[in-house]
């Protein structure tokens, strides 16, 4: 599916499934196409419509997703003739979706308060600045 044909099926519902590679295909794209804070909104507001398409509106995570939107503009920066097809390659870490467990407990990462709002990290501090939805 080319990035056009992603983005639409994301947009009107006909993705079926949505997968820690799709979110980070996501989030490049978007950010490549909107920059970082617009991304950030965009990508937010299209996951919980997703989750909630399928019934699992208790599956958004605003801390999960604000670190990956954070992370992959960070990447994305580093070379702005970079696309997606080749992220992998070069970032391989961004397709590891225990990165986060290096910056926050379990207990705190995995709670309510994280899935609701953006929580800072209580285990390591992040490398990289994070992104505010405009």
């Amino acid at each position: 599916m080319s990035d056009d044909e992603f983005l639409a099926a994301f947009a009107d519902g006909t993705l079926t499934e949505f997968h820690h590679s799709d979110h980070v295909r996501l989030s490049w794209l978007l950010i490549r196409r909107l920059g970082s804070e617009r991304a950030a909104t965009v990508v937010g507001e299209g996951i919980r419509a997703f989750a909630g398409r399928h019934g699992h509106t208790t599956k958004y995570h605003e801390t999960l997703t604000r670190f990956w939107v954070s992370l992959i503009a960070h990447a994305a920066a580093e070379d702005t003739r970079l696309d997606f097809a080749d992220a992998g390659g070069v970032y391989p870490w961004l397709f590891d979706p225990s990165l986060p467990l290096r910056h926050w407990s379990a207990g705190r990462l995995w709670g309510r308060e994280a899935r609701a709002r953006w929580l800072d990290p209580d285990v390591r501090p992040l490398p990289f600045p994070v992104v505010s939805p405009v």
